[in-house]
């Protein structure tokens, strides 16, 4: 199957990789931030900008709003939406989602 251990690292570095860029893109695409602003970042303790805290969760949460250009621009280099809501639609669609997942949980239960 391998002809040599070097061929076999290679490939075990290249799932590696792949996981790797995987897990950073559906990072991206599982969440959300919230729109930028004083109350906003005093509200939530900085915690506003969900991706980039997903992202990079050792950084400082007070930093998140640096990076987030950044990180801007490599999801709109690379396809990815970069999606960015008003507090309150935020919450509308958290709420939306768990009666979503409340009423798929209770069917189940009923089977």
């Amino acid at each position: 199957m391998f002809t040599t251990p070097i061929e076999l690292m290679s490939i075990l570095n290249m799932r590696k990789l792949m996981v790797r860029e995987y897990t950073t893109v559906s990072k991206v695409l599982a969440t959300c931030n919230v729109e930028y602003s004083f109350f906003n970042d005093w509200f939530t303790g900085h915690l506003n900008f969900q991706i980039e805290h997903h992202l990079f969760p050792t950084m400082p949460r007070h930093n998140c709003h640096k990076v987030a250009p950044l990180v801007k621009s490599l999801c709109a280099k690379h396809g990815l939406p970069y999606v960015n809501k008003p507090m309150l639609k935020a919450f509308g669609d958290i709420l939306s989602q768990r009666q979503t997942l409340d009423s798929a949980g209770e069917e189940k239960r009923n089977l």
